[in-house]
């Protein structure tokens, strides 16, 4: 794996758990500053959304083979010729 594609999996792994950490927060703070907690809340649910839009772009990546690969989804296409 190439220095950039492990960065990017260090930082949807970083999303993701500050995402579901900032969620419990809020969870937490829900009887004591409902106000806080909603925007605890909202923060969390959008830095794990970000995670997860990370991981659908990484796996696409994957695909179109820029991985350092060949791409699986696509096979080397045939020419046909015709008789000359």
């Amino acid at each position: 794996m190439s220095a950039p594609l492990a960065r990017l999996d260090a930082l949807i792994w970083a999303l993701i758990y500050a995402g579901l950490l900032g969620i419990a927060l809020a969870l937490a703070l829900r009887s004591a500053t409902p106000e806080l907690a909603v925007v605890v809340g909202a923060v969390g649910v959008l830095v794990l959304a970000a995670g997860i839009v990370l991981v659908g772009w990484r796996a696409r990546l994957a695909r179109r083979g820029l991985e350092g690969g060949t791409p699986s989804s696509s096979p080397p296409r045939k020419t046909q010729e015709g008789p000359r």
